[in-house]
């Protein structure tokens, strides 16, 4: 991801955000009768309620679960065929960590054993599904994490997310605000669907995140395409145009998707008009220091191109990524930088678990077997406690070659090997253990090092 020497301050988001989510929120739901109430206080908070399977006319199931919605239907069911309704779904996300590394990923060894917040995440979720079944969205997340920076200790937080997408019935999708740009299906998982503690140094170093823009797109079962137009959320003088489009390949059993293969392109084309410019990562640890660095100077222009597969055989899975990157100072001198990753998992004693795919996006576990209460192709509880997943990740980052013939920067390759244990399907005890070799600028006085960090992972 592209960044400034300066620190990114976290704390930007301003009170129009918060006054344009409260008056559209208005907006959707001011046409809601009083029987909201009604349907309200039939929930009994201290009881969990049972998903309702009810016959659909093509004489199939379908499932409504009411966990953590709200339906509120404002149509007659004998007069309309498609029905408007108002959902409101809120969720949370706790990720809780420590890590012991040596010297080598920081001289300091400020976050070593430490009990750190990796992430809090609360969100809330307005959709609005009309009657010719167009579909409207609010998103609004904020997000918390330690922080360990010198003398700098306690909690940043943060609007992560905060955007408006509307999708047509033909599945076309116009979403702007601030969101994740179309890049990398690391970077566009969830914390919570990966399966390792952090994302991978390529993607940490290279993919772009979360920018404020506009984008379109559509999202079908076997292909995927976006496309937007952003700026940096903390820099307007940086634009871009980032691209994204993915092919899904099924194969024998085709009712579960436990045999597949995922394809995706994307690429960006970023504007830095001369601001300052040098990669600086952390390798596969939180509080570490950044080692992974490149050359320091001032940029003109960006350009990014990235390529993912995914091979997923029932319990085992392949993954990796390669991305390629060419930056233009302000001299014309050009600056070529490149990482990839190959990721294995392998679900133990959990035969009938695979890693789920869903429209472009990685996801968490699924069931190759029906659900009987959900009539759904969804784990049960059942399945997966007591579940054991192993994943092995091999990652070379190159920041050392320069076309123009200075090496500064480095090489880094990081051996990474992890366990998670499933205590059910929203609680993950995740271990990983890496080796990392540095090849050109050391910072930590040694070359080479050792780390080990651990993750209770919880969600709502």
């Amino acid at each position: 991801m592209v960044r400034s020497e300066c620190k990114l301050s976290f704390i930007k988001a301003g009170a129009y955000k918060v006054s344009a989510l409260l008056f559209l929120t208005f907006l959707l739901v001011n046409n809601v009768s009083a029987s909201v109430l009604v349907i309200d206080s039939q929930v009994n908070v201290n009881e969990k309620r049972q998903p309702e399977i009810h016959q659909t006319g093509g004489g199939q199931t379908e499932n409504q679960d009411n966990d953590s919605k709200i339906d509120i239907d404002n149509s007659s069911k004998s007069k309309r065929k498609a029905k408007s309704k108002t959902e409101f779904e809120f969720d949370a996300d706790l990720i809780l960590g420590t890590e012991s590394y040596s010297e080598f990923y920081d001289k300091q060894l400020l976050g070593d054993n430490q009990l750190f917040l990796r992430r809090l995440k609360l969100g809330v979720e307005l959709d609005r599904r009309f009657e010719n079944d167009n579909k409207l969205s609010i998103e609004m997340e904020v997000v918390a994490e330690s922080l360990i920076d010198g003398d700098d200790k306690g909690l940043e937080s943060d609007i992560s997310d905060f955007n408006i997408e509307y999708e047509f019935n033909n599945d076309l999708e116009v979403k702007f605000g601030q969101f994740k740009e179309p890049f990398g299906l690391e970077r566009l998982a969830s914390p919570m669907d990966l399966p390792t503690n952090e994302r991978s140094l390529t993607t940490s170093t290279f993919a772009p995140g979360r920018n404020r823009g506009i984008q379109f797109g559509q999202k079908f079962k076997k292909w995927t395409w976006s496309i937007g137009y952003f700026k940096d959320r903390d820099n307007d003088e940086i634009t871009a145009y980032t691209g994204r489009i993915t092919k899904l390949f099924l194969f024998n059993d085709t009712k579960s998707n436990a045999h597949y293969i995922h394809l995706g392109f994307a690429a960006t084309e970023r504007h830095l008009n001369g601001v300052e410019f040098r990669h600086k990562e952390s390798v596969s640890l939180f509080s570490g220091d950044n080692i992974a660095r490149s050359e320091r100077f001032n940029a003109d222009k960006l350009s990014l191109q990235g390529l993912e597969f995914v091979w997923n055989y029932n319990n085992f899975s392949i993954q990796s990524e390669a991305m390629q990157e060419l930056v233009t100072d302000v001299n014309g001198f050009d600056y070529n930088y490149s990482g990839y990753y190959v990721q294995s998992s392998w679900i133990l004693g959990g035969d009938k678990l695979f890693t789920d795919y869903d429209k472009g996006r990685r996801k968490s576990l699924k069931s190759k077997s029906i659900n009987s209460q959900t009539a759904k192709f969804k784990a049960s509880k059942a399945e997966i406690s007591g579940i054991w997943e192993w994943v092995v990740r091999v990652n070379q980052t190159d920041l050392q070659d320069n076309i123009s013939g200075s090496l500064s920067g480095n090489q880094t390759t990081v051996l990474e090997t992890g366990i998670n244990y499933y205590l059910s399907e929203s609680n993950i005890l995740k271990l990983s253990v890496y080796q990392t070799k540095v090849e050109g600028e050391v910072v930590g006085g040694s070359d080479q090092g050792k780390a080990a960090s651990l993750r209770w992972v919880y969600s709502l």
